[in-house]
């Protein structure tokens, strides 16, 4: 079968063009594994004119494919809807997964056609997503695809049939594929990865071209603010490092220096974490982690397990600093302090490590001395760079659900409505806008200052004093000359 795979334009980036997506690399693996031929779109993909201009090169994917596939998070789901619209007014068979169609797609269904709910008190703004996504696709893929996405193939015909007499697709979903299977997923395919520029840049300044990688799955925390476990787990599934060694040398073999790991908490298995940068070394890769500050400021990590990483080429981390205010941590159930997130900090100044810190306004229970202390923080402690964000409620996430839960909302999906229910809460934060709204304004919303606007209020704050309040933080930031 011929088929095409599409990943949407993006807005949410300056350069949409830097990190691919990891996760059509792999099912693009699968497919081909299984004797399919396809061919990879990304319709962020431009070029770039003698006066610097950037074009985009196309506006929507070629046709004469047997099937297409597109997958996409929320902030693309403008593009998404549009993408797969522009495909069956054509006549063409259309599948849709990624974190989007996973949290909007409703309950999977093995056997007959997928029945939108018609609970009494189901929320209407999700069931209008819900509806949307079915009537457009015809077969949606929930959670991890590698394996859902050949039974989806397997059920094209079926959901052609359905999708002409019933006006609905179906819905597909596979049990997370367990620790024991793990060396079963192959390599991603990067054929296409040299369309991205990603670079990372050592202490002494020099650049390595870099591409991403993940060596698990799965997240155990449970931030209110964050949809990972839900879509992957909390277990933690690591891939076995004849695997990750399999990897590595794809990567450098294609001519890569560095590996930006996008696992949850990179670092969270100690033994595992350095017997992977003891192969790191071996290649002589430079890298950049997610990571989480409680790990680290634990006594046997330390400042000495972050040199040991460093030597090993470790020249850049992410954090999810979130807030200043331990009681806005509390909140979301970060489970993490302002106090650890300074000291590791420190230690990544003293080492040559480039810290990048993200910040979120509009949290739950946040007030004007909360926004305040994440202001003083970040100007105090001055990370690398910031990642400065405003906070929207998207559907797939804790705050949403519990909010829902706790009012009364029925959630349908099971695995969803068992995430919400370990801490079902009606969190203080408010918000009067629908899911379309929202779409629309991240997917046109530029992350230049002056730009986004706050969607969200708490009891203390209005949505217009938070967005007071970070607009002068990014002031702040460029006044400091702190990159964000």
């Amino acid at each position: 079968m011929r088929i095409c795979m599409v990943f949407p334009r993006t807005t949410m980036f300056e350069n949409p063009m830097v990190y691919p997506p990891l996760g059509l690399f792999v099912i693009k693996a699968v497919l081909q594994e299984h004797g399919h031929s396809v061919d990879y779109f990304d319709m962020s993909e431009f070029t770039v004119e003698t006066d610097g201009t950037r074009i985009t090169k196309r506006e929507n994917p070629p046709l004469g494919y047997d099937a297409y596939m597109i997958g996409g998070t929320s902030p693309q789901a403008q593009e998404i809807m549009r993408l797969a619209r522009f495909l069956r007014d054509n006549d063409c068979l259309v599948i849709g997964g990624g974190p989007h169609v996973t949290n909007n797609a409703g309950p999977a269904t093995t056997t007959g056609l997928s029945i939108v709910s018609s609970v009494e008190n189901i929320d209407s703004i999700k069931e209008k997503s819900r509806k949307s996504l079915l009537e457009t696709f015809h077969l949606l893929i929930k959670y991890e695809g590698e394996r859902a996405v050949l039974k989806a193939l397997e059920r094209l015909e079926e959901a052609q049939k359905r999708m002409k007499i019933f006006g609905q697709g179906i819905v597909i979903e596979e049990p997370l594929i367990p620790q024991a299977e793990m060396g079963e997923i192959p390599i991603p395919d990067r054929e296409y990865a040299d369309q991205y520029k990603a670079y990372l840049e050592d202490s002494a300044g020099n650049i390595y071209p870099t591409t991403t990688m993940f060596s698990s799955r799965g997240c155990p925390e449970r931030c209110a603010f964050c949809d990972s476990p839900a879509l992957w787990g909390r277990a933690m599934r690591y891939a076995p490092m004849d695997r990750v060694q399999e990897e590595l040398q794809d990567i450098n073999d294609r001519g890569f220096k560095g590996v930006y790991f996008y696992d949850d908490i990179l670092f969270l298995n100690k033994k595992r974490a350095m017997e992977l940068y003891d192969k790191l070394h071996s290649f002589g890769f430079v890298s950049r982690g997610n990571m989480r500050t409680d790990v680290i400021a634990k006594d046997h990590y330390g400042f000495s397990f972050l040199e040991h990483m460093r030597d090993r080429g470790l020249v850049d981390v992410f954090v999810g600093v979130e807030s200043g205010s331990n009681q806005i941590k509390a909140n979301i159930h970060k489970g993490t302090t302002i106090e650890q997130d300074s000291l590791v900090l420190k230690w990544c100044k003293e080492l040559g490590i480039k810290f990048k810190a993200s910040v979120i306004f509009g949290l739950p229970g946040e007030t004007k001395e909360t926004m305040e202390a994440t202001k003083r923080w970040v100007l105090e402690n001055r990370p690398d760079k910031v990642n400065a964000c405003l906070f929207i409620p998207f559907s797939g996430i804790p705050i949403v659900k519990g909010v829902n839960l706790a009012r009364g909302i029925q959630i349908d999906d099971d695995r969803a409505k068992q995430y919400g229910q370990d801490a079902i809460h009606d969190y203080d934060i408010q918000w009067s806008h629908t899911t379309d709204e929202l779409e629309q304004y991240f997917y046109a919303g530029s992350r230049k200052p002056g730009a986004m606007r706050a969607l969200v209020s708490t009891s203390a704050v209005s949505a217009q004093e938070i967005q007071d309040s970070f607009d002068d933080f990014l002031r702040d930031l460029e006044k400091e000359k702190i990159p964000f």
